[in-house]
């Protein structure tokens, strides 16, 4: 019989708006820390929104009131914004620190080809889809979002978990959102 060891949180690895990201002792794998239990639920809410609709992301599970474990990732230097209208889905790339990329500039980028950059753009729009879905009104805003990636430890490039206050998703109310999402 195979006992697995507990993955413990170690170093940090990087810092978001929302949340911290730590080494794990376990190989493959990252815990991220939630500045609050309220945006932990919203990012729970919106990851398992994603994966019902096919999304896959680094999302492992919840492990608390504030964390979860999630598959590392070696961030890609291009993230995409993307901002839904009700019958229009714009998207586009954009560096570090949010400032646009044309094609030609994001592929001078370390890490990018263009079947990978293609795969960001379709996946970014899908997302889109997804919570325009559950979250959009024909009289409401549009939502706005911006997604990270990375490659995982096989090389392929994966949706980064979404960091709900790095987006604009049209409602204020961090309940009224979870329940539109499908809830936790």
């Amino acid at each position: 019989m195979v006992v697995k060891k507990k993955a413990k949180m170690g170093e940090m690895r990087y810092r978001s708006t929302g949340f911290t990201v730590y080494d794990a002792t376990r190989r493959g794998l990252n815990f991220m820390e939630w500045t609050t239990q309220g945006l932990c639920d919203l990012g729970t809410a919106l990851q398992n929104c994603l994966k019902r609709h096919a999304v896959v992301t680094n999302w492992e599970k919840r492990t608390g009131d504030q964390t979860c474990l999630l598959s590392e990732l070696e961030l890609l230097p291009v993230r995409v914004w993307v901002e839904t209208e009700p019958h229009e889905i714009k998207s586009g790339f954009v560096n570090e620190h949010g400032l646009p990329l044309d094609q030609e500039r994001a592929l001078s980028l370390p890490k990018m080809r263009v079947a990978r950059l293609d795969d960001m753009a379709d996946t970014s729009v899908q997302v889109g889809r997804a919570l325009r879905a559950h979250l959009s009104s024909p009289d409401g805003p549009p939502l706005r979002l911006e997604l990270w990636y990375g490659l995982n430890e096989m090389g392929a490039c994966i949706l980064h978990v979404v960091d709900p206050l790095r987006c604009d998703l049209g409602l204020q109310d961090a309940a009224d959102l979870i329940t539109r999402l499908g809830g936790l």
